[in-house]
């Protein structure tokens, strides 16, 4: 089969010929035989050819195309996603928010970020979540980091609260949270712009 086994066409095309071929046998035993071909002699890298029971009937060891066969080529869905990502102080404590128990990054801590346009549109997005005012003091750093099927590109800009909030940190507080590699980065970057 040169079509991409990968695909799932492909898997269902494979799927129907494993069916009639499993038909008045034992379906059980031939997935194993198939197995243990597959891990012994049939390996993607360097097949064994020579020692194949079933050489008679290989198209790809007739047509000598072992090592190219099969063709399993996965698609990453790789994403590549553009934050303005906060670094919101108030005094000598910096903001912080904890991730929700799903999804990437679960249960971490992180400066807040937003898919957005411009620090301007931040500050909105900010308000409209939290009912806070903050104001844009500099842009710190540009932050790329990848993760197997995305990469993020953080745009780092320094925010100063205008009041108090519950979900304020010291360092030392923010030293014994859990923080994201990501957001690892982004801290050390902030940091480095403030004196605390």
């Amino acid at each position: 089969m040169e079509d991409n086994i990968a695909l799932p066409k492909t898997m269902k095309q494979i799927q129907a010929i494993g069916d009639e071929l499993v038909k008045g046998v034992n379906a059980g035993d031939f997935n194993q035989a198939i197995m243990d071909l597959g891990a012994t002699i049939c390996r993607p890298k360097n097949p064994a050819c020579e020692k194949c029971p079933i050489r008679s009937h290989c198209l790809a060891s007739q047509q000598h195309r072992q090592d190219v066969l099969p063709i399993n080529i996965k698609k990453k869905n790789n994403q590549d996603i553009h934050y303005i990502t906060g670094g919101i102080y108030y005094q000598d404590q910096l903001y912080l928010i904890k991730n929700g128990p799903d999804g990437l990054l679960a249960n971490l801590y992180g400066c807040p970020q937003y898919a957005v346009e411009s620090p301007y549109t931040f500050i909105e997005a900010f308000k409209e979540d939290t009912g806070l005012e903050i104001d844009v003091i500099d842009h710190v750093k540009d932050i790329k980091h990848v993760f197997s099927h995305r990469t993020w590109y953080m745009h780092v800009y320094l925010f100063r609260l205008n009041s108090d909030s519950k979900s304020l940190y010291s360092k030392k507080e923010i030293d014994k949270l859990p923080i994201s590699t990501a957001h690892v980065k982004v801290l050390k970057a902030i940091y480095s712009c403030l004196e605390f």
